[in-house]
């Protein structure tokens, strides 16, 4: 099985084999097949990671990265035309992460340190558009499932869990709106109300006209913080409530 970690950290794993993004080529040939999970043409290959040189010498480079593959175990086929991994035997962690049903603390710990953090490949344009795409759909993926752990922990009255699910999101995506409104409610409860509405009038100010229809949001909850949080009112985040977990959740819902 090959594994694909994308959160925290940029490694592919097979059996024995490791590759870093130290190895450009090699690492960028296996991320590429890794998630697009297809038969991808010689050509496509040629240019995503050899268009610096000849189609006779992209084809020759091409061939020598496989063989080093197959001489390592990995499943790759060929045909004359294309290449492709076995059915089944590539597996990325974001993958997971999207599907949870709640993430673990490992999981919010790994998407702080962000999504494939510092790699940016330089050897292909057409490499690096395909992997911006990626980043693009798969924070959103990320983050979708950031948002949900987000609303569970507050139903359940953990804000320290959902702070940090909150600051991973706004790790992978700094405007996104939920992560912000989350930090800023955890702040107002422990007492930072000043903290909590500066951070909702920078948030409204950085998306700016174009992004007119997240604003109304953040404004209701930055009134609700000034006009109804005491600055006096503060919850220990830093020890958490044990127990009680259905009449925590009741009462959330109340208030």
């Amino acid at each position: 099985m090959i594994r694909v970690q994308t959160l925290g950290t940029a490694l592919i794993e097979a059996g024995p084999v490791r590759l870093t993004p130290g190895s450009a080529r090699k690492f960028a040939l296996l991320l590429y097949l890794a998630v697009d999970r297809r038969r991808v043409s010689r050509a496509t290959l040629h240019s995503l990671i050899f268009p610096d040189r000849t189609a006779q010498k992209a084809g020759h480079s091409l061939r020598d990265l496989i063989y080093q593959f197959r001489v390592a175990g990995l499943p790759i086929e060929t045909d004359p035309d294309g290449v492709e991994l076995t059915a089944g035997s590539a597996h990325a962690d974001f993958d997971d992460f999207a599907a949870s049903a709640a993430l673990t603390s490992e999981q919010l710990d790994a998407a702080t340190r962000g999504f494939l953090p510092g790699y940016a490949p330089d050897h292909s344009e057409a490499f690096s558009e395909w992997l911006e795409a990626l980043r693009a759909r798969t924070t959103h993926d990320l983050c979708g499932a950031l948002a949900r752990e987000i609303s569970r922990r507050r139903s359940a009255g953990d804000w320290m869990t959902m702070q940090r699910a909150a600051r991973a999101c706004l790790a992978l995506d700094p405007l996104h709106e939920e992560g912000t409104l989350a930090i800023a409610e955890t702040l107002a409860m422990s007492g930072a109300k000043s903290k909590a509405v500066d951070m909702l009038d920078q948030y409204s100010s950085e998306i700016g006209e174009s992004r007119a229809d997240l604003r109304l949001p953040a404004n209701l909850l930055r009134r609700r913080i000034s006009e109804r949080v005491r600055d006096t009112y503060r919850t220990p985040l830093s020890l958490p409530f044990v127990g009680r977990g259905a009449e925590m959740t009741l009462l959330n819902e109340r208030f």
